[in-house]
């Protein structure tokens, strides 16, 4: 199995409004069942078609609205893998050209309806990978996509899921796979496209980010990241993202009136 950490999954019928921002380290896979909504991608518009699967690679700055009067019907798993290349390339595929791949995400909303998938429920989460094992394979041979893993880079990607809060230093992730430090930064470049200094502050800004939607507060954030103060947090995540963790609150709570005043 190539996958690291699989983290939510579910299918979601949102009514009213959906206007979020996302920067994350995680990739998402998503599936328009009915309705419609459009990512922002480097300023422009791209519609989130029903019928179609997508695929959005980690580290993009992504913004998603819905029409507050068109219900979107979207099937949706989130992950961390170190298995696929990272890009800027949103991945695209109406299942209406893919016959094997539109019939897999039959079966596996059948599996979710039927079982009353949801967030908070892990018990299913085998058998979850195995379906996203095989959404991946059918995207990798339609897109031409190597496998890059690396069990190596697997472990440390895996490590920092878990233990992003601690104090975690390069040298201690090549010591865990036993390679030497300046070998180890260089293949995980070339997997993960990023250092892992790197990609271990993009992973805490990414819970971080979470953790203020779920409503908690700055400092408190901040203690669960990894982060010695609420200030250390919003510079860096200003230096990172361009706007900082109150102005990530402010918008929360402007999209929850908006939901209110639509619902």
């Amino acid at each position: 199995m190539e996958l690291t950490k699989l983290q939510v999954y579910g299918r979601k019928v949102i009514h009213n409004y959906w206007d979020i921002t996302k920067n994350v380290v995680t990739s998402r896979l998503y599936v328009v069942n009915k309705g419609y909504a459009w990512y922002m991608l480097d300023d422009k518009p791209h519609i989130l078609s029903a019928g179609h699967l997508y695929l959005f690679p980690p580290l993009l700055s992504l913004r998603f609205k819905q029409e507050p009067d068109i219900p979107l019907d979207h099937t949706y798993l989130q992950f961390i893998t170190a298995s696929l290349p990272i890009s800027k390339q949103v991945i695209d595929l109406p299942l209406s050209d893919y016959p094997t791949l539109n019939s897999l995400v039959s079966a596996f909303n059948t599996f979710i309806n039927e079982y009353h998938i949801s967030p908070s429920n892990h018990k299913h989460d085998k058998i979850v990978l195995g379906y996203l094992d095989l959404f991946l394979s059918l995207i990798r041979s339609v897109y031409h996509i190597p496998n890059v893993s690396d069990k190596r880079i697997e472990n440390v990607v895996s490590y920092i899921s878990k233990h992003y809060n601690e104090p975690i230093l390069v040298e201690e992730m090549a010591a865990m796979v036993y390679l030497e430090v300046n070998y180890f930064i260089k293949l995980f470049r070339s997997i993960m496209h990023v250092s892992p200094h790197q990609y271990l502050k993009d992973f805490r800004l990414s819970m971080a980010s979470e953790f203020l939607h779920s409503g908690l507060s700055i400092q408190e954030t901040a203690s669960r990241v990894g982060y010695s103060s609420g200030y250390a947090l919003s510079a860096a995540m200003k230096k990172r993202w361009g706007y900082s963790p109150s102005a990530l609150i402010r918008n929360e709570k402007k999209n929850s009136t908006c939901s209110i005043k639509n619902s």
